[in-house]
């Protein structure tokens, strides 16, 4: 039988194709359909592996230019010799005024060796403690324990293991940045594999965490940059009771002017910013899986019916009508395996060039695809093979004449 099926197969390449595109295109935009609804399901719950749902984002909004007054109560703020705030002294300051606050800061920072780049995740004892890495509790406590000094301990992501080797110490993979030069890593850890992190530089904190790949995650080995990290990745964990606006008035009287966001509020615009889309996109697939079965049910049963001669030979020759219906359910289960392998892969490929740290199928997607096309193949052979057990065996022997 497999034999003749695959004869068959051949003999009709170009039928068969017809039949194959509309699965194809079917089971690839339900592939997204159903990506979309997981992803939006799950959002919440990736965050929260990675910050917790109440941590407070303070972004820096325009810098107040502050004079000497009564409005200030530890005088002028201080200025560096570039210009810029004193942002270590009033982060101190702001602590003090504010009890049981965790507030720290973190930076991304590009490194590169040779022709390869990585990021560095330079983070703040305070951030070490706050957020949730993938990593040994003795592991994240020699990076936050970290007092100086050139012997830097560092988590390193999964791609990386093979290039270090937990326990060994290495120089810093940069040829750009002289801060670097007289440090060495000790790898205390390795990340787990598909861990991620908030990498930062954005207005939403949950929008920036990816998957970790070519990235080191270690303690604050020099100072943060002005513009970028105080401005953008500055984070808190207040103790409860806590009153934002008092916060935000403390960063204030010392001239810096913040905005404040949690966690869980940018997770609440993200469901207000996204359900129209996923509604979208269930509605989109419903529409294409609906007119790619449509189509597949009179491609197949106009096949059935121009075979009619085909399969009065078969039946003359000893073939039962049941028989002859296995036979198209065979045909059907190899197109339809061969249009979900390829919808797969085309599905991979499309989101890993579009979305950071996303280059995967989900097994609940490739489980409810599935099941739902196999549902619907299912019915596409349901009318052909219901006209095949109806045909008497005259008519399948006059055929064969």
């Amino acid at each position: 039988m497999l034999r003749i099926i695959l004869v068959s197969l051949r003999k009709r390449v170009k039928r068969f194709a017809l039949v194959f595109v509309q699965f194809f295109i079917g089971l690839t935009v339900l592939l997204f359909g159903m990506f979309s609804v997981e992803r939006f399901f799950r959002y919440e719950r990736n965050v929260e592996q990675v910050l917790p749902a109440d941590m407070l984002h303070l972004m820096g909004e325009e810098e107040t230019e502050t004079e000497a007054g009564d409005d200030m109560e530890d005088g002028p703020v201080e200025e560096t010799g570039k210009g810029a705030y004193d942002y270590e002294r009033v982060m101190e300051e702001v602590r003090k005024e504010v009890p049981g606050l965790k507030l720290g800061v973190f930076e991304n920072v590009l490194i590169e060796a040779g022709d390869e780049e990585a990021s560095f995740l330079m983070c703040s004892r305070e951030v070490l403690e706050m957020v949730h890495i993938s990593a040994d509790q003795s592991e994240m406590e020699q990076l936050a324990g970290y007092q100086g000094g050139e012997t830097v301990p560092v988590l390193v992501s999964s791609d990386l293991a093979a290039d270090y080797e937990v326990g060994e110490e290495y120089p810093f993979p940069d040829d750009t940045m002289p801060q670097f030069a007289s440090c060495r890593m000790r790898i205390a850890g390795v990340l787990e594999e598909g861990a991620g992190l908030c990498m930062g530089g954005s207005s939403d904190l949950s929008s920036s965490i990816k998957t970790a790949e070519h990235t080191i995650v270690g303690p604050e080995i020099f100072a943060f940059d002005p513009d970028y990290a105080y401005e953008y990745n500055l984070v808190c964990l207040p103790a409860e009771g806590t009153d934002r606006e008092k916060l935000k008035t403390e960063f204030s009287k010392r001239g810096w002017d913040v905005g404040i966001q949690s966690v869980r509020e940018e997770i609440q615009k993200y469901f207000e910013r996204e359900k129209t889309v996923m509604f979208g996109a269930i509605g989109f697939s419903a529409i294409l899986l609906v007119l790619s079965a449509v189509g597949c049910v009179g491609t197949l049963l106009s096949m059935v019916l121009s075979r009619k001669k085909e399969f009065g030979i078969y039946f003359s020759l000893g073939m039962k009508k049941r028989d002859l219906a296995v036979m198209v359910l065979g045909e059907v289960s190899v197109i339809f395996l061969a249009s979900y392998l390829g919808a797969l892969c085309a599905f991979a490929v499309i989101v890993q060039a579009g979305m950071d740290g996303a280059g995967f199928v989900p097994a609940a997607s490739m489980t409810m695809t599935m099941a739902v096309m196999f549902l619907c193949a299912v019915l596409c052979v349901i009318l052909p093979v219901r006209k095949i057990m109806r045909w008497k065996p005259v008519e399948l022997l006059s055929k064969a004449l």
